[in-house]
Parts: C-alpha cells; structure tokens; sequence
C-alpha cells in the first residue's frame, strides 16, 4: 500500500504523515517503522529491510522523506518503484515539499495510490501605509554604520 504526502504547508504533510504511521502502528502493533532520507540514501538498505521478516510480523512501514526534491538517482528510485510499493505487502509512505508538475504527472503512474497534497494560502498585502519592515534597507543601514 502507497501513501504520498506532499505540498508547500510542511506541517500539515508531516503532522498527516505521522497520524498515518501511528495509525498503521495501531493496526500492525508488531510492525517496523523505518525511515530513509534523501541525504544518507542506501538502495541496499532498503533492499535488506523489505527482505526482512519481523518476529511477529511481516509486513512494515516504510517512510521515504524528500526523495522527489533530492538528487537524481535517488528521486528516480523512488519514482520508479511506486507501482511496486502499491502493490507491495509492505506499507509505502512517501513525504515530500512542493512536486514539479514534471514529477507530479509521474506519481499518477501509481493507480489508485493514496495521494494528499496540502496546500498553504498565500495572502499577499499591499503595504500602503509604507511601515512595512524592509530587510534589504535593513541590512543595508547595519553595515554603513
């Protein structure tokens, strides 16, 4: 099974995240969680825990945090193994910033996959009363003093 989190509003993606882990933990008490991170990935890693049998249960929770946004080989892993997470035993959490619409259109490869995108409203306001802080003159000010 293969949920995807992803958007620009970072608490909700890592608060629904983290309800669905602890959710799946209180169904498979006994499960694994393992979390992968784009920075220290390891392809043989994950390989040896998927192969892995718990003692008591078998099936475990995979968390893959940022893979989309990391570096080639790793958001190719991770892209092109979301149909054999889907279907997999194992339980597939994929957490991530905003997608490219380039990478979007690649998660809709995964059939019926469990996708949630969150989304935070950016309110821009016009600064009339021309008191708004300016951090560029800031700056500016600090260093010729």
């Amino acid at each position: 099974m293969l949920y995807i989190f992803h958007g620009n509003d970072v608490k909700k993606v890592l608060g629904q995240s983290q309800k669905m882990v602890e959710a799946l933990k209180s169904k498979r008490e006994f499960a694994q969680v393992f979390y992968f991170y784009a920075e220290n990935f390891n392809k043989e890693q994950v390989d040896i825990q998927q192969s892995n049998q718990g003692l008591f249960f078998d099936k475990h929770i995979f968390v893959f945090k940022n893979f989309i946004a990391a570096k080639k080989d790793v958001r190719e892993y991770v892209l092109n193994n979301l149909q054999q997470f889907k279907d997999s035993n194992h339980l597939y959490i994929v957490m991530e910033q905003d997608i490219d619409e380039k990478y979007s259109d690649k998660l809709k490869v995964a059939d019926s996959a469990n996708v949630k995108e969150f989304k935070m409203r950016m309110l821009i306001k016009e600064d009339v009363s021309g008191k708004m802080f300016n951090l560029v003159g800031s700056i500016v000010n600090i260093k010729s003093r």
